[in-house]
C-alpha cells in the first residue's frame, strides 16, 4: 500500500484543525484584550494563561496507560484484570 503526500496531508489537517482554530479565534481576542487593559494587566493575563497552559500539561497518565494497557490484558484473556 502506497502512502502519498496528499493523504498524509489529509490526515494531518484533521488532526491540526482545532489547533488552527484555536490560533484564528485567539489573534482577534489577544488584541482586543491589549487594547482594553493596561501593560500591567495584561502581563498579568499573560502570565495567568501561561500557567493554564503549563497545569493542562500535568497529568497523572491514568488514562493513556488504560489505553495502553486494556487492549492488551483483553487479548490475553485476562478480563479480571483488565477490570481492575
Amino acid at each position: 500500500m502506497a502512502i502519498s503526500i496528499v493523504e498524509i496531508a489529509r490526515s494531518s489537517i484533521k488532526f491540526s484543525a482545532v489547533n488552527i482554530l484555536t490560533a484564528v479565534i485567539a489573534l482577534p481576542v489577544g488584541i482586543y484584550v491589549a487594547t482594553i487593559l493596561v501593560p500591567y494587566e495584561y502581563g498579568i493575563y499573560g502570565f495567568l494563561g501561561l500557567w493554564s497552559m503549563y497545569s493542562s500539561l500535568i497529568r497523572p497518565g491514568l488514562t493513556i496507560s488504560g489505553y495502553r494497557e486494556i487492549p492488551v490484558l483483553l487479548g490475553q484473556g485476562k478480563e479480571e484484570e483488565e477490570l481492575r
